[in-house]
Protein backbone atom coordinates (compact mmCIF):
# COMPACT_ATOMS: atom_id res chain seq x y z
CA UNK A 1 0.00 0.00 0.00
CA UNK A 2 1.37 3.28 -0.68
CA UNK A 3 -0.95 6.41 -0.19
CA UNK A 4 0.11 9.62 -1.25
CA UNK A 5 -1.72 13.43 -0.91
CA UNK A 6 -0.96 16.60 -2.88
CA UNK A 7 -2.26 19.86 -3.09
CA UNK A 8 -1.79 23.04 -5.06
CA UNK A 9 -2.98 26.63 -4.18
CA UNK A 10 -2.70 29.70 -6.72
CA UNK A 11 -1.77 32.62 -4.18
CA UNK A 12 -1.69 35.38 -7.51
CA UNK A 13 -2.23 34.75 -11.04
CA UNK A 14 1.47 34.70 -11.35
CA UNK A 15 2.52 33.01 -8.08
CA UNK A 16 1.26 29.71 -6.99
CA UNK A 17 2.58 27.13 -4.26
CA UNK A 18 2.36 23.47 -3.72
CA UNK A 19 3.03 20.11 -1.36
CA UNK A 20 2.55 16.67 -1.60
CA UNK A 21 3.57 13.50 0.80
CA UNK A 22 3.23 9.96 0.22
CA UNK A 23 5.03 6.46 1.03
CA UNK A 24 6.80 4.09 -1.30
CA UNK A 25 8.44 1.38 -1.25
CA UNK A 26 11.28 -0.56 -3.15
CA UNK A 27 11.81 -4.72 -3.84
CA UNK A 28 15.23 -6.04 -4.51
CA UNK A 29 16.18 -6.47 -8.26
CA UNK A 30 17.13 -9.48 -9.27
CA UNK A 31 20.91 -8.61 -9.16
CA UNK A 32 20.60 -8.12 -5.38
CA UNK A 33 19.07 -11.23 -4.75
CA UNK A 34 20.79 -13.96 -6.61
CA UNK A 35 23.80 -12.05 -8.25
CA UNK A 36 27.53 -13.82 -7.75
CA UNK A 37 30.77 -13.54 -9.14
CA UNK A 38 34.45 -13.33 -7.50
CA UNK A 39 33.91 -10.07 -5.56
CA UNK A 40 30.12 -10.20 -5.02
CA UNK A 41 27.80 -12.38 -3.48
CA UNK A 42 23.97 -11.69 -3.07
CA UNK A 43 21.47 -12.71 -0.28
CA UNK A 44 17.90 -13.65 -1.61
CA UNK A 45 16.47 -13.12 1.70
CA UNK A 46 16.24 -9.64 1.26
CA UNK A 47 13.59 -7.49 2.65
CA UNK A 48 11.74 -4.73 0.41
CA UNK A 49 12.75 -0.87 1.39
CA UNK A 50 9.79 1.58 2.56
CA UNK A 51 10.15 5.10 3.03
CA UNK A 52 7.94 8.06 3.43
CA UNK A 53 9.24 11.39 1.26
CA UNK A 54 7.48 15.03 1.26
CA UNK A 55 7.95 18.15 -1.06
CA UNK A 56 6.94 22.04 -0.73
CA UNK A 57 7.73 24.56 -3.52
CA UNK A 58 6.60 27.62 -5.33
CA UNK A 59 5.96 28.77 -8.99
CA UNK A 60 6.33 32.35 -10.23
CA UNK A 61 5.70 34.05 -13.35
CA UNK A 62 7.45 36.67 -14.49
CA UNK A 63 7.30 38.96 -16.90
CA UNK A 64 4.85 36.41 -19.51
CA UNK A 65 8.12 34.92 -20.67
CA UNK A 66 10.07 33.11 -17.36
CA UNK A 67 8.64 30.95 -15.12
CA UNK A 68 10.77 30.50 -11.75
CA UNK A 69 10.46 27.33 -9.45
CA UNK A 70 11.77 26.29 -6.25
CA UNK A 71 10.94 22.84 -4.79
CA UNK A 72 12.70 21.41 -1.03
CA UNK A 73 12.16 17.81 -0.57
CA UNK A 74 13.02 15.16 1.65
CA UNK A 75 13.05 11.14 1.65
CA UNK A 76 12.93 9.10 4.54
CA UNK A 77 13.70 4.99 4.06
CA UNK A 78 14.11 1.90 5.68
CA UNK A 79 15.98 -1.13 5.52
CA UNK A 80 17.41 0.55 3.08
CA UNK A 81 19.57 -1.95 0.77
CA UNK A 82 23.49 -1.56 0.61
CA UNK A 83 26.54 -4.01 -0.26
CA UNK A 84 28.50 -4.19 2.38
CA UNK A 85 31.79 -6.11 3.17
CA UNK A 86 34.12 -6.26 6.59
CA UNK A 87 37.05 -5.37 4.78
CA UNK A 88 38.21 -5.39 1.32
CA UNK A 89 39.48 -9.17 1.29
CA UNK A 90 35.66 -10.37 1.61
CA UNK A 91 33.08 -10.73 -1.32
CA UNK A 92 30.62 -7.93 -1.37
CA UNK A 93 27.24 -9.29 0.25
CA UNK A 94 23.54 -7.13 0.03
CA UNK A 95 21.99 -6.35 3.44
CA UNK A 96 18.83 -4.31 4.98
CA UNK A 97 21.17 -2.34 7.15
CA UNK A 98 20.52 1.09 6.87
CA UNK A 99 17.79 3.80 7.36
CA UNK A 100 18.72 6.75 5.00
CA UNK A 101 17.69 10.43 4.79
CA UNK A 102 17.69 12.52 2.08
CA UNK A 103 16.92 16.06 1.55
CA UNK A 104 17.39 18.77 -1.08
CA UNK A 105 16.63 21.88 -2.86
CA UNK A 106 15.80 21.95 -6.48
CA UNK A 107 15.36 25.57 -8.26
CA UNK A 108 15.20 26.57 -11.91
CA UNK A 109 14.63 29.17 -14.47
CA UNK A 110 12.81 29.21 -17.82
CA UNK A 111 12.27 31.65 -20.12
CA UNK A 112 10.92 32.16 -23.58
CA UNK A 113 11.85 34.05 -25.97
CA UNK A 114 10.25 33.86 -30.06
CA UNK A 115 7.48 31.39 -30.65
CA UNK A 116 10.06 28.63 -30.80
CA UNK A 117 13.39 29.52 -28.49
CA UNK A 118 13.59 28.97 -24.82
CA UNK A 119 16.67 28.73 -22.00
CA UNK A 120 16.77 27.06 -19.12
CA UNK A 121 18.51 26.68 -16.15
CA UNK A 122 18.50 24.57 -13.48
CA UNK A 123 20.09 23.24 -9.99
CA UNK A 124 19.85 20.93 -7.18
CA UNK A 125 21.57 20.37 -3.86
CA UNK A 126 21.50 17.36 -2.70
CA UNK A 127 22.25 15.97 1.22
CA UNK A 128 22.18 12.23 2.40
CA UNK A 129 22.86 11.05 6.15
CA UNK A 130 22.59 7.24 6.72
CA UNK A 131 23.04 5.09 10.25
CA UNK A 132 26.76 4.55 10.58
CA UNK A 133 27.58 0.57 9.46
CA UNK A 134 29.88 -0.56 12.66
CA UNK A 135 32.79 -2.72 11.13
CA UNK A 136 31.16 -2.74 7.97
CA UNK A 137 32.24 -0.98 4.19
CA UNK A 138 28.96 0.48 2.23
CA UNK A 139 29.63 0.52 -1.82
CA UNK A 140 26.67 2.93 -2.85
CA UNK A 141 24.08 4.65 0.05
CA UNK A 142 26.79 7.69 0.39
CA UNK A 143 28.15 7.68 -2.79
CA UNK A 144 25.38 10.56 -4.66
CA UNK A 145 26.36 14.31 -6.44
CA UNK A 146 25.50 17.08 -4.00
CA UNK A 147 25.94 19.65 -6.54
CA UNK A 148 23.94 19.32 -10.22
CA UNK A 149 23.61 22.14 -12.77
CA UNK A 150 22.03 21.84 -15.88
CA UNK A 151 21.69 23.86 -19.16
CA UNK A 152 19.49 23.62 -21.77
CA UNK A 153 17.23 25.28 -24.67
CA UNK A 154 16.03 25.40 -28.17
CA UNK A 155 16.50 27.25 -30.99
CA UNK A 156 15.38 27.56 -34.34
CA UNK A 157 18.07 28.12 -36.75
CA UNK A 158 17.30 28.47 -40.71
CA UNK A 159 14.10 25.48 -39.99
CA UNK A 160 16.42 23.49 -37.90
CA UNK A 161 15.34 23.27 -34.53
CA UNK A 162 18.87 22.50 -32.08
CA UNK A 163 18.80 21.64 -28.96
CA UNK A 164 21.73 22.03 -26.65
CA UNK A 165 21.87 20.43 -23.16
CA UNK A 166 25.00 21.13 -20.79
CA UNK A 167 25.03 19.12 -17.43
CA UNK A 168 27.65 19.94 -14.46
CA UNK A 169 27.86 17.73 -12.09
CA UNK A 170 30.08 17.74 -8.35
CA UNK A 171 30.38 14.33 -6.60
CA UNK A 172 33.58 14.80 -4.18
CA UNK A 173 36.27 17.54 -3.16
CA UNK A 174 37.85 16.85 -6.12
CA UNK A 175 35.62 14.83 -8.75
CA UNK A 176 33.25 16.82 -10.78
CA UNK A 177 32.46 16.48 -14.94
CA UNK A 178 30.93 18.27 -17.63
CA UNK A 179 28.45 16.51 -20.20
CA UNK A 180 27.18 17.93 -23.39
CA UNK A 181 24.32 16.28 -25.20
CA UNK A 182 23.06 18.04 -29.06
CA UNK A 183 19.97 17.44 -30.94
CA UNK A 184 19.06 18.86 -33.91
CA UNK A 185 15.77 18.58 -36.17
CA UNK A 186 13.94 19.20 -38.97
CA UNK A 187 10.44 18.09 -40.20
CA UNK A 188 9.62 18.80 -44.25
CA UNK A 189 6.07 18.03 -44.61
CA UNK A 190 5.02 15.11 -42.95
CA UNK A 191 8.78 13.79 -42.49
CA UNK A 192 11.10 14.94 -39.26
CA UNK A 193 15.05 14.11 -39.51
CA UNK A 194 17.04 14.37 -36.73
CA UNK A 195 20.29 13.54 -35.20
CA UNK A 196 21.44 13.59 -31.79
CA UNK A 197 24.88 13.68 -29.95
CA UNK A 198 25.18 12.44 -26.57
CA UNK A 199 28.29 12.82 -24.68
CA UNK A 200 29.77 15.13 -27.30
CA UNK A 201 33.09 15.81 -26.00
CA UNK A 202 33.37 12.15 -25.03
CA UNK A 203 33.79 13.23 -21.52
CA UNK A 204 35.20 10.16 -19.08
CA UNK A 205 33.12 9.83 -15.66
CA UNK A 206 31.24 7.89 -13.36
CA UNK A 207 27.77 8.43 -12.07
CA UNK A 208 28.67 5.84 -9.65
CA UNK A 209 31.77 5.37 -8.59
CA UNK A 210 33.16 2.56 -10.26
CA UNK A 211 30.87 2.47 -13.28
CA UNK A 212 31.92 3.97 -16.05
CA UNK A 213 29.46 5.97 -18.39
CA UNK A 214 29.57 5.95 -21.61
CA UNK A 215 31.57 8.08 -24.29
CA UNK A 216 30.43 10.16 -27.25
CA UNK A 217 27.91 8.65 -29.40
CA UNK A 218 25.60 9.58 -32.21
CA UNK A 219 22.31 8.66 -33.87
CA UNK A 220 20.32 9.80 -36.58
CA UNK A 221 16.66 8.89 -37.60
CA UNK A 222 13.29 9.97 -39.52
CA UNK A 223 9.96 10.07 -37.71
CA UNK A 224 6.82 10.30 -39.78
CA UNK A 225 4.15 12.52 -38.01
CA UNK A 226 0.49 13.80 -39.88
Amino acid sequence: MSPSVATRFTVAPTFSVRASAGHAFRVPTFTELYYTDPNHRASSDLRAERGWSAEAGADWVLGGRAIARATAFTRHDRDVIDWTRPSTAERWRTMNVRRVTVSGIETGLRYVFGSTNLAEVQYTLLSTEADALTGLLSKYVLDYAPHNVVLSGAVRVVGVDVSPRIGWTKRHARSSYAVVDLRASRKIRHVALFVEASNLFDEEYQEVTGVAMPGRWVSAGVRVVR
